[in-house]
């Protein structure tokens, strides 16, 4: 942390005690003693946020022992994996052990209180004194402290005109099936319009008056806000997108505030680890605090809401907030300055009236420019209409209200009618779409930001880019035509910028001879598409081998997928026909689970099994080898001859290997050792066949995926399991038993005494040798040695 007001607070520190020595010489030796160097040593660490170390100096007094602040705290550990295939529950392990080092520092503390602690979220949030305060700030597993500040929903008091309609009427999308959680402050349960749309409630503001299953709206903001999205238009006006489910998520207090940002971050929290189906976070609320670029990592707790908007979009929900309403044209709210999160502004819907408030005043405003009130600044994403908007009311009926609080809803209902166009568009690529807009709008100090336009989506079909194939699988992968023609079905899915897979795909596929067949697949606006053909005896009898997937899109986009690509999807190598003349095998491939922690930067084994479970002797057997986050390093095989080619790039690994041949019945073992690099998910996958066709490629086939833990401290304990994740110390020797190694254990039997004071640090029977003869004084019947017992 850099404090860009150092010399104003040294100055400041200065005079404040210069004042209390002259009015209370008495006590000047003891804040002299106590309060300078106290507050100079939380300086000198560089963790404080200043708006807390300005808060310190400013109770510079005697009064300064007894303070308590509310703060949030940063481990110093970085928890970076957000991959969205990781498991949760390897994430969270990873954040209650880099928190668990943090309140070790503290647990003995009397002026330490905790106050939440998240589950996916890298965060503590804690009352402390000063004591805390110092030890905090010495400990070099914190990262940073700050204040735990607050902030309120962005309300000061347009459906056609971004699209919607069109989009209805044009494509019928209402956002069917996608998930909206609003952290707000509740929802009329009671209301026409809302009341069957409440897919769950939860209450973690400072005050739940109805239980914190229950998230009944004691404002009106949160329902306006809920209508906004998804009223059903009975009493009210139709929500922008009224086919979604609302998760009310209560944040915000009757006066539609919330006192700390660890209320929010743990609303955050609640989605990520108990709504796993949430697609979209509506947030119309916000800091006091002001901040003119991305804030990612000014403060503790912008930190925080970094760490949870990125899980959260990592997996595959946007989040959407408010710049919130101080008419500020360079900075904006939290979390609305969080690069990932999506911040909106405010324009004047279609028919605005004139605005007048203790921020701004706007006589004769018109439709599309930035309202007076609205914050902006360079993280601000775009604008839609925020002023005047009718919705919902608590209570029943319709309100009118204002503020970006009605155009951050609006905004995350195109995102719900966008998802429903194209489920398999990334978060990237949707925020990509809501951004492109034919209209734009300037604000007062001249930036230019796309004005919604929720018909953006069809723009966006006029792209470039091939479809994806994401997996090709075969059903039955073997057939015996020798009295009935026998059906086999290729599915394949795809992702597409537009959407549409095009009526020229094919999947190809070479017969014994060498002749190519092809699949021809339909055109589909949707996926996976599917493909029946039929087989003969009229067709050669042998393995036919699936050659080549060709993709074009609607828009005559092309990407070939060969035989190699096809490898990395795990698409079979073939498919086998079978006339009941042509002698068939039968081989079965087999090996034991990985039953152990795979760690980074280290090498593992994994054993596997190769059996001819047929009568025939195979002559010309092949194994195929892929793998991905984990390289070849060495095949030992039973197999008296075998032949490999390998190629390896970043940590994947290809081998195809021509093994000796197999007798009926025989089984031989192989040990393939691989090594990792850096943390991420990794997969094995192994495929065997031979000249002959397979009587059922069923068994011929291992995917073994597995994950690949952090290893900080390269001491072969992954970082989740190890107890001192910053200090190599493979044997984990834990003395006390309090989950910190020996190792990183300032007092590794505690008895309360610091191990470089303890005479005896593994014993907490004893702590002191006078005598310096290795017997504690506890034991020693003569402690001074003098003989005297």
């Amino acid at each position: 942390m850099i404090y860009d007001s150092n010399v104003r607070i040294y100055k400041k520190l200065i005079t404040l005690i210069l004042a209390w020595i002259m009015l209370f010489p008495l006590y000047a030796v003891e804040v002299d003693e106590l309060l300078s160097p106290s507050v100079e040593e939380l300086y000198d660490s560089g963790k404080l946020d200043e708006p807390l170390l300005n808060m310190i100096i400013d109770h510079g007094s005697k009064d300064l022992l007894s303070k308590r602040y509310k703060v949030l705290i940063i481990p110093q550990q970085v928890i970076t994996d957000h991959d969205p295939s990781a498991s949760l529950s390897s994430l969270n392990q990873r954040i209650r052990s880099a928190t668990d080092s943090v309140l070790s520092t503290v647990r003995n503390q009397n002026d330490f209180e905790l106050r939440l602690r998240f589950r996916s979220i890298n965060a503590i949030a804690a009352e402390v004194g000063l004591e805390s305060l110092l030890a905090l700030a010495a400990d070099p597993s914190v990262r940073q402290i700050g204040l735990d500040a607050g902030g309120r929903g962005g309300l000061n008091q347009a459906i056609p005109q971004v699209n919607i309609d069109e989009v209805r009427q044009t494509y019928g999308y209402t956002g069917n099936g996608i998930e909206v959680a609003v952290l707000d402050s509740g929802i009329d349960t009671d209301h026409v319009d809302l009341q069957g749309i409440i897919a769950s409630q939860k209450c973690l503001a400072d005050a739940c008056p109805y239980g914190a299953d229950n998230a009944e709206d004691d404002n009106g903001h949160g329902t306006h806000v809920s209508g906004i999205i998804a009223s059903q238009g009975t009493a009210s006006p139709t929500g922008a997108a009224s086919g979604v489910t609302i998760h009310a998520v209560k944040v915000l207090d009757s006066n539609s505030s919330f006192s700390a940002a660890s209320i929010v971050l743990n609303g955050l929290d609640y989605v990520i680890n108990d709504l796993p189906n949430v697609d979209i976070v509506n947030m119309s609320l916000g800091t006091n605090a002001l901040f003119e670029t991305d804030c990612d990592t000014q403060y503790s707790y912008t930190r925080a809401f970094s760490d949870a908007i990125t899980t959260l979009r990592d997996r595959g929900v946007l989040s959407f907030v408010s710049s919130m309403n101080d008419a500020s044209d360079n900075s904006i709210a939290a979390p609305a300055c969080i690069s990932n999160a999506i911040a909106v502004g405010a324009v004047y819907d279609t028919q605005p009236s004139s605005w007048n408030s203790s921020e701004c005043n706007d006589i004769n405003p018109a439709a599309d420019t930035m309202t007076c009130f609205s914050n902006s600044s360079v993280s601000l994403d775009l604008v839609a209409p925020g002023s005047p908007i009718t919705s919902t009311r608590r209570g029943g009926g319709t309100a009118v209200y204002s503020g970006t609080s009605m155009s951050t809803p609006l905004a995350a209902a195109c995102a719900a009618l966008i998802m429903e166009h194209n489920s398999a568009w990334s978060m990237d690529k949707i925020e990509e779409v809501l951004e492109t807009s034919d209209v734009t709008v300037f604000d007062p100090v001249g930036r230019e930001f796309p004005r919604l336009d929720c018909m953006s989506f069809s723009k966006k079909t006029q792209d470039t880019e091939a479809p994806v194939l994401t997996s090709l699988t075969v059903d039955p992968t073997s057939v015996d035509v020798s009295e009935n023609e026998q059906t086999v079905t290729f599915t394949l899915a795809f992702t597409d910028e537009t959407g549409i897979l095009g009526p020229d795909t094919n999947i190809i596929i070479k017969s014994p001879g060498g002749a190519s067949k092809y699949i021809q697949f339909p055109s589909s606006s949707s996926s996976p598409v599917t493909k029946a053909h039929t087989f003969s005896n009229d067709d050669l009898a042998g393995n036919w081998q699936i050659y080549r997937a060709d993709l074009i899109d609607d828009y005559q986009n092309r990407k070939i997928y060969d035989r190699s690509s096809l490898d990395a999807l795990g698409v079979p190598t073939y498919l086998g026909v079978l006339d009941g003349e042509l002698p068939s095998t039968d081989l079965v491939l087999s090996a034991d689970a990985l039953d152990k922690t795979i760690v980074q930067n280290s090498s593992f084994t994994y054993p596997f099994t190769i059996k001819n479970a047929s009568s025939e002797t195979i002559n010309e057997l092949t194994l195929k080898i892929y793998t991905e986050g984990a390289a070849h390093s060495s095949l030992a095989t039973d197999f008296s001859e075998y032949d490999c080619s390998i190629t390896t790039e970043n940590f994947s690994s290809r081998l195809e290997c021509a093994l000796a041949s197999l007798t009926a019945g025989e089984s031989k073992n192989s040990t393939l050792t691989l090594y990792t690099g850096t943390d991420d998910n990794g997969l094995i996958r192994l495929e065997t066949y031979m000249d002959q066709p397979d009587s059922s490629y069923t068994d011929n086939r291992l995917d073994i995926e597995f994950s690949i833990e952090s290893d900080d401290d390269d001491d072969d304990v992954s970082d989740g399991s190890d107890n001192c994740p910053s200090e190599a110390n493979p044997d984990q020797i834990d003395t006390d038993g309090d989950g910190s190694g020996n190792v990183c254990d300032t007092d590794d039997d505690n008895d309360g005494i610091n191990d470089e004071l303890d005479a005896f640090p593994l014993d907490a029977s004893e702590s002191i040798d006078t005598d310096n003869d290795g017997t504690g004084n506890n034991a020693d019947t003569d402690d001074d040695g003098d003989g005297v017992l």
